[in-house]
């Protein structure tokens, strides 16, 4: 037959409906990813709007921090009052002055102005020999091991002098005075008694280390800035 399609054969072809569970499927994908942009683009919203001061912002993980205070207890403590340090008088402290210079009536001199402040003075004479012309210093104090106050108190009446112990001496309240040659003058009585402070300051006791030990709450607050 012209003008007709004839279906020749045994084969038949077969049309089926369109599969209901893949049109399920596809438009569920659809969904899912419609809904992952909009999610997306609400997180970005945020990130955009959000305040940059707020400094709780990327530290969830960090613990909150503690107060100044409570860190560390020492420093939270009350300093302990400080004591009157103790200072030596020259009432009952006798010096002997010497002159290792060539400078005549210097001994004599200071022996005097030390007698007006209090000391008892003992022998004023020219240096011995061992030290005649060999004190480069102000002034060269000499004492026993017993005589530190002793010590202290007269080297502070001469700036920039030197303290020596002779081991073979025992008294505690007779020093020897030996003026070298960079001797000017003595200290004023006020100057004088600062450096004996300074001298029988204690020395400072030592303070906790403000440090953070690894693992501590200072290291973990500063790696989260």
């Amino acid at each position: 037959m012209r003008g007709r399609y004839q279906v020749t054969g045994k084969s038949s072809l077969r049309l089926h409906r369109p599969d209901r569970r893949r049109r399920h499927l596809v438009a569920t994908s659809v969904a899912v990813a419609t809904l992952s942009l909009m999610t997306l683009g609400a997180v970005q919203l945020v990130g955009l709007f959000a305040d940059p001061s707020d400094s709780t912002a990327g530290t969830a993980d960090c613990p909150p921090s503690a107060p100044l205070a409570s860190a560390s207890p020492v420093a939270a403590s009350s300093p302990a009052p400080a004591t009157e340090v103790a200072t030596p008088t020259p009432e009952g402290i006798t010096v002997n002055v010497f002159n290792a210079t060539t400078r005549a009536g210097l001994a004599a001199a200071t022996a005097e102005v030390l007698r007006e402040r209090g000391f008892t003075v003992g022998e004023v004479a020219n240096a011995p020999a061992e030290l005649d012309k060999r004190v480069g210093e102000s002034a060269r104090v000499i004492g026993g091991p017993a005589a530190e106050q002793a010590l202290l108190l007269v080297s502070a009446q001469v700036a920039d002098s030197t303290v020596r112990t002779d081991e073979r001496r025992a008294e505690a309240t007779v020093v020897d005075l030996v003026i070298g040659d960079a001797f000017t003058e003595l200290a004023t009585p006020e100057a004088a008694r600062e450096t004996l402070l300074e001298a029988l300051a204690p020395s400072p006791a030592p303070t906790p280390s403000a440090a953070a030990a690894p693992g501590s709450a200072e290291a973990a607050a500063a790696s989260c800035g």
